[in-house]
């Protein structure tokens, strides 16, 4: 984990406080700090990637600077150019051909060095930042060290002592750390047997030889292999339409060739030709490792209101980035289905990651965000004086919970590293007064509170969140990663048609509602040449 440094928190800090009362003050104090080159590499870095403060550069210098700082990653520069002006893109790509040519020749680089960092360093973040904007596969995609020791230790607590994780989730994710840093085989032995006894664990991975095993086929006999539509007490389950066929197939359908894809690709176009009038709706959600160097999403799952399709965006050997790319560009840019998601600009970010030049993934035409269809009709019924009496028909009883659901990747400091960090998840973890929920809007504690409140609060049960950091690149996937990943895109169907519902009681157009959402619009990457 890379630490910020006290002028970074001090700046996050100043952004917290006053930002949202006086953005101009902020504005003003981060320009006059990057003149006066007074900026860690952190705080730098964190100004470029935020939509506010960026827009204040007038020019892309910071692109350069931060080079000379420390290693400058490509979505920084991809968020810092993304939504600007052709003039300012076509600079930022000057910028970079400038510090190509400076890291080719030592001379080039000392005559416009700032003295920040050596060459050799400079060349090195030159080289990597290139390749990635580039979309060049990196050779190395290891997980780096301080972040696999800070995972382990902080899952193995969950499986000994918090009872949130079950043994498979830990033994998958010691595999697959195993599989990619053999040296930590000591490292993972000593955590178990020291500091949770658990002796049996121990010898049995000191038996383990890390070189005979292959990281995304994790082979274990003690999983628990069960029916994913069973139902379950205290979480959302599935509804009698989506149910067992026949013993050796279910509604939960796993998409691993190409012929597969082409079967889903039909039964969409059945569904829009059955009833050419309405839209045909689906949820979508995608998964993907947290503990690899650079993530991307493996599976995209899509469900109608019958079946649940889970796509495998790992097996290129039988369903190529070419026939994605196809789908993906029926699927996204075909106004006639409406496609249901929960913040799922991150998702597009992965599916980007895993399916590049795709410009359907940048310009997704109806993609609908369920959080904000939901806060917009709270937000509605509460300036009603009959609000309590509209909530009552249309949702189920409130449950007083306060819990927020997290993300994976930073749940915790050991997380920051690799990860995309909002303003958000920062500015909470170092501002010392908590916001009052009284002074949050709608939209902000739908959000913040995540999908598995709004499944709660719209069907009256949260989701089960115990794979949500699970590893997500292994295949076979377990039986309750299926059922995971199958309900987070099956109940964005059910709270559709709830808010369907809530939206007629209000009377009012759920067309209306659905319009004064944004497009979702991503500029190109920087340097392609096919857009």
């Amino acid at each position: 984990m890379t630490r910020l440094s006290a002028r970074t928190l001090l700046w996050l800090s100043l952004f917290s406080n006053v930002n949202n009362a006086k953005p101009s003050i902020v504005c003003w104090l981060t320009i006059e700090q990057f003149n006066r080159r007074l900026f860690s590499f952190a705080a730098l870095t964190f100004i470029m990637r935020d939509d506010v403060l960026s827009e204040f550069a007038e020019e892309p210098d910071p692109v350069l600077h931060a080079l000379y700082l420390g290693p400058l990653g490509a979505a920084t520069v991809e968020a810092f150019a993304s939504g600007r002006s052709e003039e300012f893109r076509r600079k930022c790509r000057a910028i970079l051909n400038e510090a190509e040519i400076a890291m080719k020749s030592y001379e080039e680089f000392h005559e416009d060095n700032p003295e920040l960092c050596s060459y050799s360093d400079f060349r090195h973040n030159t080289l990597i930042l290139m390749r990635d904007l580039k979309g060049e596969s990196r050779a190395d995609a290891t997980i780096p060290m301080g972040w696999a020791c800070a995972a382990l230790k902080k899952f193995a607590k969950k499986t000994y002592v918090d009872k949130t994780w079950k043994e498979e989730n830990l033994y998958e994710l010691i595999w697959t750390i195993m599989c990619q840093r053999p040296n930590l085989k000591k490292f993972i032995c000593d955590l178990l047997e020291k500091d949770f006894h658990d002796y049996g664990a121990a010898r049995y991975w000191r038996r383990m030889q890390p070189a005979l095993m292959h990281r995304t086929t994790v082979q274990n006999r003690n999983e628990l292999c069960r029916d994913p539509l069973l139902p379950t007490e205290d979480y959302l389950n599935f509804h009698n339409d989506v149910k067992v066929r026949n013993v050796q197939s279910c509604n939960i359908v796993f998409v691993r060739t190409a012929a597969d894809l082409h079967v889903l690709s039909e039964e969409l176009n059945r569904l829009k030709n059955k009833d050419p009038l309405s839209h045909v709706i689906v949820g979508l959600d995608a998964e993907w490792s947290a503990y690899v160097a650079n993530s991307r999403a493996t599976i995209l799952q899509l469900s109608l209101r019958d079946r649940i399709f889970i796509i495998d965006l790992d097996n290129r050997s039988e369903l190529p980035a070419s026939a994605l790319r196809d789908f993906f560009t029926m699927l996204f840019l075909d106004r006639s289905i409406l496609k249901l998601g929960f913040q799922f600009n991150e998702d597009l970010v992965q599916m980007r990651a895993a399916v590049p030049h795709c410009r359907a993934l940048f310009e997704p035409e109806n993609v609908i965000c369920v959080g904000k269809l939901f806060a917009d009709l709270l937000e509605r019924t509460e300036k009603l004086t009959n609000c309590d009496e509209i909530l009552n028909e249309v949702l189920p009883p409130v449950v007083n919970s306060d819990e927020k659901e997290h993300p994976e990747t930073n749940e915790e400091d050991e997380f920051f590293y690799g990860t995309k960090i909002t303003i958000s998840d920062i500015a909470d973890s170092i501002t010392s007064q908590p916001k009052s929920p009284q002074g949050e809007s709608v939209l902000q504690r739908t959000v913040n509170r995540g999908l598995s409140y709004v499944c709660e609060r719209v069907l009256g049960r949260p989701l089960d969140k115990t794979e949500q950091c699970s590893v997500w690149d292994r295949r076979p996937l377990r039986s309750s990663q299926l059922r995971y990943a199958a309900m987070d895109a099956y109940c964005l169907v059910l709270i559709y048609d709830v808010c369907c519902r809530w939206a007629q009681r209000l009377d009012v157009s759920i067309e209306e509602i659905l319009s004064r959402q944004d497009p979702i619009r991503v500029s190109p990457p920087l340097l392609s040449e096919e857009f």
